[in-house]
């Protein structure tokens, strides 16, 4: 229902961008020395980002009820307070406290904080004893999620490539496809041990923080 009054607005309210720019250059047609540049240049480094923030967060997402309930005895009510706490943060960090942050200490530092506390908050789990430390723990995924990911969005929008609409289709996908190995990958996991997809994506989150950390350092020296 709210994404039929979604498309309603849409259609009625919001004005059209193309029509209103009067752009009439012709743009050159897509090819494969475009996806190589694209692959193999900034916006890859931010794709990769993208799957691995997104594989950390689903496979963290998917797990979790069954986690607390397997190890702790979580009631369902337990559980759905997790889950308003890890949204009432997100809400307030992304609506009120993402875009100050990213304008005082940078986005690509922010992105990097974001990578380093969803690595902390994967091994934290294996370390959490009961409800109040598993909410402390969620609410640190909260905030990274706010972080990370609008500023990897709004940083690859900024990409210097002619081609912004092929380059968000590859983030698109490359989110899309991290969202469905997650799943697989750490039920697997949590079947030989329920302890293991948290430590699995943990180290995944930490490639992410030496791939940003590179990302970033090439970026200086250019």
């Amino acid at each position: 229902g709210i994404s039929f009054i979604a498309f309603l607005l849409i259609l009625t309210l919001l004005p059209e961008s193309i029509e209103r720019s009067g752009q009439t250059e012709k743009r050159k047609p897509f090819d494969f020395s475009d996806l190589k540049s694209i692959i193999f240049g900034s916006a890859g480094m931010v794709l990769i980002l993208i799957f691995v923030v997104n594989f950390c967060q689903t496979g963290l997402q998917g797990i979790t009820g069954l986690y607390v309930v397997d190890k702790f005895g979580f009631s369902t009510k337990q559980v759905g307070v997790i889950w308003m706490a890890l949204a009432g943060i997100l809400i307030v960090v992304q609506g009120f406290l993402t875009g100050p942050l990213a304008k005082k200490i940078g986005e690509k530092r922010l992105i990097l904080i974001g990578m380093f506390c969803k690595t902390l908050v994967a091994f934290a789990m294996v370390l959490t004893t009961g409800f109040v430390s598993v909410l402390v723990v969620f609410g640190l995924f909260a905030v990274s999620s706010a972080i990370t990911v609008p500023t990897l969005n709004a940083t690859l929008s900024k990409t210097d490539n002619q081609h912004k609409g092929t380059l968000m289709g590859f983030a698109s996908t490359a989110g899309n496809l991290s969202k469905v190995i997650a799943p697989l990958l750490t039920g697997y996991l949590y079947e030989s041990n329920i302890e293991l997809p948290y430590i699995t994506t943990g180290g995944i989150a930490l490639i992410g923080v030496v791939i940003c950390y590179i990302w970033i350092k090439n970026q200086k020296n250019k």
